[in-house]
């Protein structure tokens, strides 16, 4: 039985992940094997005194809930200006400003390849195109955790998607 079949019989499919608004959307995970799921996310947000952008790449190990995001970019600006927007209106950064630029190309092309064992692997190499890597251990099950590898739930609390 492949993944999807697997996936049907504990209830969650894969597309029953992905989450789409006007501001956010995130995609369909993809099973990397070596019970490790791709994530991907972006969205963007403005208005007139706040601009938001981002876009990750985030990779789980369902044994574990361990979870690196490669941050491919990320702007959070405030037109507010330093003085607190009564005469400077120029952008101001909230957080460090990221623009991987081609990078995220790269990881991608690295991850559809498979050649890697694990997650600490994947991190070495965003690292060495120089994507920021953010590292985080969740207690709650990943939706594509559940639809991939239901069996490793363990101690983790179950994706809502399970009783959806």
């Amino acid at each position: 039985m492949g993944f999807i079949g697997l996936a049907s019989a504990c209830g969650v499919a894969p597309e029953q992940c992905a989450v789409s608004d006007n501001h956010f959307g995130k995609g369909v995970p993809k099973d990397l094997g070596n019970e490790l799921v791709l994530n991907t996310s972006s969205g963007s947000y403005g208005n007139n005194r706040t601009f938001l952008s981002f876009s990750n790449y985030s990779v789980i190990d369902c044994r574990t809930g361990e979870e690196k995001t490669f941050v491919l970019e990320d702007i959070f600006e405030s037109n507010r200006g330093t003085d607190g927007g009564q005469t400077d209106t120029s952008p101001v950064a909230i957080r460090p400003r990221v623009e991987s630029g081609d990078a995220g190309d790269q990881l991608l092309a690295y991850l559809n390849a498979g050649n890697f064992e694990s997650l600490s692997e994947i991190a070495a190499k965003a690292e060495e195109l120089g994507i920021v890597v953010r590292e985080q251990t969740n207690e709650n099950e990943d939706c594509g955790c559940a639809a991939f590898y239901p069996r490793l739930l363990g101690d983790k609390e179950p994706a809502p998607e399970r009783n959806a």
